[in-house]
Formats: C-alpha cells, sequence, structure tokens
C-alpha cells in the first residue's frame, strides 16, 4: 500500500458529529485508546493548503483510485474537522482494534469503498470480504467505524465454549506432545472456516453495537477517570494505554500460544506485572515540534524507581563540555547501589508464579554476591558521552595469504574505517582497580603511561584510546591533547544544557546541522547530497530528555526547534516530507 495512503488513515480519521465528541463510542473498558485533532490540524493548515501538497495529492489519487478524481480531501466524505479515535480492546475470547472516523457526506464516503460483501441491518451497513471476515467497516449515514478481530485461542479449548460455538470434541494431546490447555495446540479448529466464522460473528456485533447501541457516560471511556485526566486539547495526536504490561503479556501470551509449550505458557499467564499507565503526546507549535510521553507508575514501582533514578550527574563533567565543538552528548544517570538492590526484586516480581522458587534462590544468590556498596563506589552510575567528529583512518590489520605449497603466511593489510572522536566521563570514588587493571594492561604491552594520561593501543582496536583518572572522573578520549587539557582549557557550556544535564535522568542533544554535515562528506549520492543541503539548511537542533521520577511518573520529550521561517510545525513538517521525497 503506498506510504501516502497509510498517512491518509491518521490525517483523515477524524470526526465532529453534532458538536458531540465521539468518544462517548469508545467502551469503558479500552486497553488503549489513540486520537487526532482534525480541528488542531485544519487551524494549523488549512485544507487547501492541504490539497497541493505532495502528501494531499497522493491521499486523493490513492483514495479516489478508479474512481471520479474528487478535487480535495473535504470531498471525500469524511468530516475532517474534529477527533477521530483508534482503540484496542482485549477480552478473555478475542482481541478488537477499531478506528472511528467521521461522515459527513455518506454517499461520498461509499465510493471510497473497494468491493466486497455488503450485509445491512437497521441502518448500519458492513461491507467484508469473502476470504478476510476478520476485518470489516461497518457505518452509518454518521460514523464508520474500521474493526479487525484476532480470536485467542485459549478460550476455545473450554468444553462448553466448544459446544456453544459447534466445535467438535477434541482429541487430547498424546503422552510426549506439546499442549495448549488440554488440546493440542494446531487442534482447536479443524478448518480455518470455522475460526473465521466465528472471528466474523464476534466483529459484526461489536460494530453493531457501537454503531447502534445508545451507550451512557458511565459506559464509556469518558468515565474512566484515568483516561480523562490524559486529555490535553492542546496535543494534536494522543494515545493512552490503561496497563502497558498488561498488553504486553497478552501479545507474548499469543505468540507462546504458538511457538512455545503449555507449561511456559502457564507461567506467563500467572505472571504478576506491575500495573503501568502509558500517554503520549504531540504538540505541532509556532516556534517546535515536541512529543511527550509519559509513564504512570504504582506507588510500589514508583518508590523502586527512585532509588534507581535517584542521582543527578556528576557537576565536575560539566567543566569538561566546549558547546560549541561537539556534534552532541548522551548523558545517563542511575543509582547502581539502589539498581543492583531493585533490579533482581523486580526480576522476581516479572516472573510471578513461574519459576518461583528459582527466582528466589537467584534473588538471594544475587545479593550475596554483589556488594552493591562496594561496587557503587567503583561505578557510581552516571556517564556522559561527548561526541566531536568523524574521520577516516588507514587502519592496518593482519591477515594471512597462502603460496604455491599451500602455506600460510601472515601479512599486513591496510583498510580505511570511520573513526568517531569522542570522550567519555565517569565517576568513581573508588579507582584503585582499574588502576590496577590498567597496570596489568603496561605488563601485558597493551597500555603505556606517561603524563598523567594511560595509552591504549591493541591490534584490535581501530585507534589509540586515552584514559586520565583525576578527583574521581574517569576520562576516556581518541584525542590526547583533549584529555591532557582537561583541567586547564576554557570550557563553554549553556544554562540550558547544564539544567538538563542535571535536572534529568537521561538526555541526548544533537547539533544536526554539524552532524549532517559530516555526513555529506561520506556521501557520494549526488541527489541525496542535494537532500542533505536541503535539510542542513532548514532544520535545528534535536533535544531528548528522560526526567526523573516525580509523583510517581517518568516523562520523556522530544523537542525540536522550528527554524525561520515556518509558520508552525506542521507545516514544517509536510514542508520536510516533500523535500525529503524529491
Amino acid at each position: 500500500m503506498n506510504k501516502y495512503y497509510l498517512l491518509a488513515i491518521a490525517l483523515l480519521g477524524v470526526m465532529y458529529i453534532n458538536a458531540q465528541d465521539l468518544a462517548y463510542k469508545i467502551p469503558k473498558e479500552a486497553n488503549a485508546v489513540a486520537s487526532l485533532k482534525g480541528e488542531n490540524l485544519i487551524e494549523l493548515i488549512p485544507i487547501q493548503e492541504f490539497d497541493k501538497t505532495k502528501v494531499g495529492k497522493e491521499i486523493l489519487r490513492e483514495a479516489t483510485r478508479n474512481r471520479d478524481r474528487q478535487q480535495s480531501v473535504a470531498d471525500l466524505g469524511l468530516d475532517i474537522s474534529s477527533t477521530g479515535y483508534y482503540f484496542y480492546q482485549i477480552t478473555d475470547s478475542i482481541r478488537y482494534h477499531c478506528a472511528l472516523m467521521p461522515i459527513n457526506d455518506v454517499q461520498k464516503f461509499e465510493k471510497l469503498l473497494r468491493r466486497g460483501k455488503v450485509v445491512e441491518e437497521d441502518g448500519v451497513k458492513i461491507r467484508y470480504k469473502e476470504y478476510s471476515k476478520e476485518s470489516v467497516i461497518a457505518w452509518n449515514d454518521k460514523m464508520v467505524l474500521s474493526i479487525t478481530g484476532e480470536i485467542i485461542e485459549s478460550y476455545f479449548t473450554d468444553d462448553k465454549v466448544r459446544e456453544l460455538y459447534n466445535l467438535p470434541e477434541r482429541k487430547k494431546g498424546e503422552e510426549g506432545e506439546e499442549e495448549l490447555g488440554k488440546y493440542l495446540r494446531d487442534d482447536i479448529f479443524e478448518k480455518w472456516e470455522q475460526k473465521e466464522e466465528i472471528t466474523f460473528h464476534y466483529v459484526r456485533n461489536k460494530a453493531y453495537h457501537i454503531l447502534n447501541t445508545p451507550i451512557t457516560n458511565k459506559q464509556s471511556i469518558l468515565a474512566n477517570r484515568e483516561y480523562v485526566k490524559t486529555i490535553d486539547k492542546k496535543a494534536e495526536a494522543s494515545i493512552w494505554v490503561s496497563d502497558f504490561m498488561k498488553i504486553y503479556s497478552d501479545v507474548m501470551k499469543g505468540k507462546m500460544s504458538r511457538y512455545y509449550s503449555s507449561f511456559l505458557y502457564a507461567g506467563m499467564d500467572q505472571a504478576k506485572y506491575e500495573r503501568q499507565q502509558f500517554s503520549g503526546h504531540v504538540y505541532a507549535e509556532k516556534d517546535e515540534l515536541k512529543m511527550k510521553a509519559t509513564y504512570h507508575l504504582d506507588k510500589k514501582m514508583a518508590s523502586r524507581m527512585k532509588k534507581v533514578y535517584g542521582n543527578s550527574l556528576n557537576k565536575k563533567f560539566l567543566k569538561y563540555i566546549n558547546e560549541d565543538e561537539i556534534l552532541g552528548y548522551a548523558s545517563y544517570v542511575i543509582d547502581t547501589k539502589g539498581f543492583l538492590t531493585e533490579y533482581p526484586k523486580m526480576m522476581k516480581n516479572n516472573l510471578g508464579g513461574l519459576f518461583e522458587t528459582e527466582a528466589d534462590i537467584i534473588t538471594e544468590l544475587l545479593s550475596i554476591v554483589l556488594d552493591e556498596k562496594a561496587i557503587s563506589k567503583v561505578i557510581k552510575g552516571d556517564a556522559l558521552f561527548l561526541m566531536y567528529d568523524l574521520s577516516d583512518k588507514e587502519v592496518t590489520y593482519k591477515s594471512y595469504k597462502y603460496d604455491d605449497d599451500f602455506k600460510q603466511k601472515e601479512v599486513e593489510k591496510t583498510r580505511t574505517e570511520t573513526i568517531p572522536d569522542f570522550l567519555l566521563l565517569l565517576s568513581s570514588s573508588d579507582t584503585g582497580i582499574l588502576k590496577k587493571l590498567l597496570k596489568l594492561g603496561e605488563e601485558k604491552g597493551v597500555s603505556s603511561y606517561k603524563d598523567g594520561v594511560y595509552t591504549l593501543k591493541h591490534r584490535e582496536l581501530p585507534t589509540e584510546l586515552y584514559v586520565s583518572i583525576d578527583q574521581g572522573v574517569i576520562a576516556v578520549g581518541t584525542t590526547l591533547e583533549r584529555i591532557k587539557g582537561l583541567d586547564t582549557s576554557t570550557k563553554n557550556v549553556s544554562q540550558k544544557h547544564r539544567k538538563i544535564l542535571r535536572k534529568n535522568s537521561g538526555s541526548i542533544y544533537i547539533n544536526t546541522k554539524e552532524v549532517l554535515e559530516i555526513a555529506k562528506k561520506f556521501e557520494r549520492s549526488k541527489r541525496k547530497k542535494r537532500t542533505l543541503d536541503y535539510i542542513i539548511n532548514d532544520i535545528e537542533d534535536i533535544q531528548l530528555t528522560n526526567g526523573k521520577v516525580r509523583n510517581n511518573k517518568m516523562t520523556a520529550e522530544l523537542k525540536m526547534k522550528l527554524p525561520e521561517g515556518h509558520k508552525n510545525g506542521l507545516k514544517y513538517l509536510m514542508t520536510l516530507i516533500e523535500n525529503l521525497d524529491k
């Protein structure tokens, strides 16, 4: 399917019906909900402008293929001035994937549909394909629902359920055969058509229920306080997951039912995961593009995460940064002691009823073998990686060739490798063991020491590495001059980056223009070089941050400022897509 047609699902999946948001059609039990605010998008880029973009033209071409060509996406019969939804729901027997969209002209909408069989009941039409009944499209004169069902096979191993759906009694697994429940894994349905018809029964009833049955406020997702708390009217797109680990466990069980033994399946079924919500938002603001994701932890998990991410980046690292020289940086901060203490507990919790005794033993062994206090002195858990440059370098390596008598002879060859120029900073309050290792390296001929700097050189390394240890800071880099000048060179880091590095448990910063300039040097294609030229002149720095635990939440943000001359993030994104595709 054309990539622009796929984008149409998101851009056209919006609705507005009699000034009422169709969120009320989503059941309260939905496990995940995603939304797209058409009103916000139209405000950022009017329909007339969108029609002229390459994305808009491709959507029209794909949507009206082999039909009368429309002049605007507004003429496709879908109301594109409101909020559209996708939701996912798990029951004991089936998983539902549903997308709700508005209709403002049912006749125009029906012209978009591909061939298929259509049945109608009480004002609701359902289109499906005879060879693929797991997916249907249902609509009335107000809205359209796309729904796909995935049968949960384990549900149909119960004798009463099988009798209800006229499924014959199945033979039990013979000795030595792996089973799902008490039936053979591949013997739940005798024929493919049985599964198709049962799935169709579920999705058809679900479609009628959503489109025709009045749903009270108490029954809809709007009665779910946890979901309502995550709604942000300023966001262009949003997603909410009620229990991330429940969905993960459900998906894994579905896979295991086919590929793993019933023993492992049963163990997975009993696993007790901490309940963790997830919410995410996308903002296309006037001066920046931003994505924000939040993990909502329960009190127990939040308490553990606070211990793991309780530290801050070493202040001494900041004096080693020259913001004008770097291509970017990456920082990561954990409390090593907290991690070593809490991680075995989390693993035991995740295993649940599977290998419970073994999990207890492993946890105890780890607590005995690992001296958290001692390890946390050697490795505190904070790190800062600074990237400076990329360059080609001739590297020698040993190979072998054979003479006329087929005797092996060692030869030295060269090859060109792209070598990064970087500096890695680590904290330690006990550097004794590292110094002993470096001393051992001297004895083995791998390292040497001069003027406070260790030089590491080995045939497996593409370049020399330099190491210095000073005031609890371990510095590892590729440039001797930079390592030597750590304590004397003048550094420059803005208050903005100081705050980002100190306040977050992790961060990534990319000086995009400089990175792409370097990438262009290694690019041979003239077309790709032209594309890079455009991006270099029309892109700003990218910043990703991962916050600490606050109010039982962990938040990650991705930001990119807009270059001058762009009115808002959506228009900029459209322009960027078009130029990248040239």
